[in-house]
């Protein structure tokens, strides 16, 4: 919708990373060219990854997270924002 709005001042898009820099790479003909079809106006937030566990889980580093999950295949879950997002990629 945003793509295709009169450039009249009165319509502007909030993007995150995972909608104009994810997004396009997962799908085969996304509707918008992230790049060229926006002007970019500027960055008003920052939004870290954070990775956390159940504080019952044995674990106190990444590594011995990797050792806990790999001991126990299909037996540990995880929760992202959903597929492609920053959180999803990187787990």
């Amino acid at each position: 919708m945003v793509k295709n709005a009169a450039p009249d001042g009165y319509t502007i898009l909030s993007g995150s990373t995972a909608g104009m820099s994810i997004a396009p790479h997962l799908h085969k003909r996304p509707p918008y060219d992230s790049v060229n079809d926006f002007q970019f106006v500027s960055t008003y937030a920052v939004q870290p990854n954070m990775l956390v566990v159940n504080p019952s889980l044995p674990v106190k580093t990444v590594q011995e997270l990797i050792d806990y999950c790999k001991a126990r295949p299909g037996q540990v879950n995880m929760a992202s924002a959903g597929p492609g997002s920053q959180s999803h990629l990187a787990a």
